[in-house]
């Protein structure tokens, strides 16, 4: 018997597929891909850039922002020793929500505004 994806392993697949749509490299992710012991959704690079993106589908966001935030050092130097992505000299943190509305409390805990991208119809507010 098949079981069912859980969404929210959907949404992180989805989130990886847009990357390699957008032709970036390296684009990885998932529940087995860890960096320096934390688990990474997604990861994809262009140019000298990193985008690693936290997805969720959690309606209240506050939680996980104050989460990704506090790994961002630590991912950070992970990447950068990473054989694979250490030639990415800038990294940029984002998280990823299937919402179709963000609260404006975490909107503003996040201290910057979404963009939004109409094809996934998924928001990226970026955290540093």
């Amino acid at each position: 018997m098949r079981t069912k994806t859980p969404r929210w392993a959907q949404f992180e697949k989805r989130v990886r597929d847009f990357l390699k749509d957008l032709k970036f490299d390296d684009v990885k992710g998932g529940h087995n891909f860890l960096i320096n012991g934390i688990q990474v959704d997604a990861v994809g690079g262009h140019e000298r850039s990193l985008l690693i993106i936290e997805c969720t589908t959690k309606r209240k966001l506050r939680k996980k922002i104050g989460e990704f935030r506090g790994n961002t050092r630590i991912l950070d130097e992970g990447f950068r020793s990473h054989p694979r992505y250490k030639k990415y000299k800038k990294h940029h943190f984002l998280i990823a929500t299937n919402r179709k509305e963000i609260r404006p409390e975490d909107r503003e805990f996040s201290g910057l505004e979404p963009t939004k991208d109409p094809s996934l119809g998924w928001k990226a507010a970026g955290l540093l």
